[in-house]
């Protein structure tokens, strides 16, 4: 775990993964194994400043601040699943809105995951909670259910993403962090454990058909790049071109802006 929450780039997860198709420029990493089953987790975290890991009763801290467990939490429990054989998806930018998802979508055609009936993104905090960003079939709702995951609600993950275009349903699974995305930010191992664990025997005993979700209808996609990275958005909604928040956007002379930079221009 402590090697995981220091690593700077998605390319070095490569020592893990040997064989993996990797996107360009390192937007995600993707192995499908023929599993009905796909783990998603993201790489990149809210910050990246340094991580010097203190370990105290099972609960790791960051001594200089966030500690990165969202998402790397979520990439440590895909690592002790490896054993069970599921599909992969990795993916970097979700803190950004997602890029690295819709950067997937883009590349992956929807014939490449006819295998997979459902999608656990290994991305939420606390212990035991579910929370889901589709409108998911009741079927998938009791199936999750089954294994001891409470529903809860949620924001935003990049599944959401994945959900939207490909029609597959994916439900977000605690990974035992708590106060993300702050200075305070902590995990507690017992409670990751504890949904390797349930998410182990979800792949011994798997979902065994797909509930199709319904897609929303979005017009994807312009192409802008971003320094190194590509970046998808709709007429409306993506990343502004001064501050890179995401959300609602506005045309100014060249630029998509949102409100505030609107100011500025």
């Amino acid at each position: 775990m402590k090697k995981l929450l220091k690593m700077n780039e998605i390319e070095e997860l490569g020592e893990f993964f040997p064989e993996y198709h990797i996107g360009k420029l390192g937007e995600y990493l993707f192995i499908n194994t023929g599993s009905s089953v796909l783990l998603q987790a993201h790489f990149d975290t809210v910050a990246s400043l340094k991580v010097d890991v203190i370990e105290n009763n099972g609960i790791l801290r960051n001594k200089h601040g966030v500690l990165g467990a969202d998402d790397r939490a979520g990439i440590y429990a895909i690592l002790k699943l490896l054993p069970y054989n599921p599909s992969i998806l990795i993916t970097d930018g979700e803190e950004s809105g997602g890029w690295g998802m819709r950067c997937f979508t883009e590349d992956i055609d929807k014939s490449e995951l006819k295998n997979v009936n459902i999608c656990l993104a290994l991305d939420r905090q606390g212990v035991g909670e579910y929370v889901v960003y589709n409108d998911i079939p009741e079927k998938v709702h009791n199936y999750v259910k089954s294994f001891g995951f409470h529903r809860e609600h949620g924001t935003f993950s990049d599944c959401s993403i994945f959900t939207d275009h490909y029609g597959i349903p994916s439900v977000n699974l605690s990974v035992g962090y708590h106060k993300q995305h702050t200075a305070n930010e902590y995990l507690v191992m017992d409670e990751l454990e504890l949904t390797i664990n349930r998410v182990k025997k979800m792949l011994l005993n798997p979902i065994t058909k797909r509930h199709n979700v319904k897609k929303k209808k979005y017009d994807w996609y312009d192409l802008k790049s971003y320094g190194s990275k590509r970046i998808y958005y709709d007429n409306n909604y993506g990343f502004c071109d001064i501050c890179r928040s995401y959300g609602d956007l506005e045309k100014v002379d060249d630029y998509n802006v949102c409100e505030y930079c609107k100011r500025l221009i």
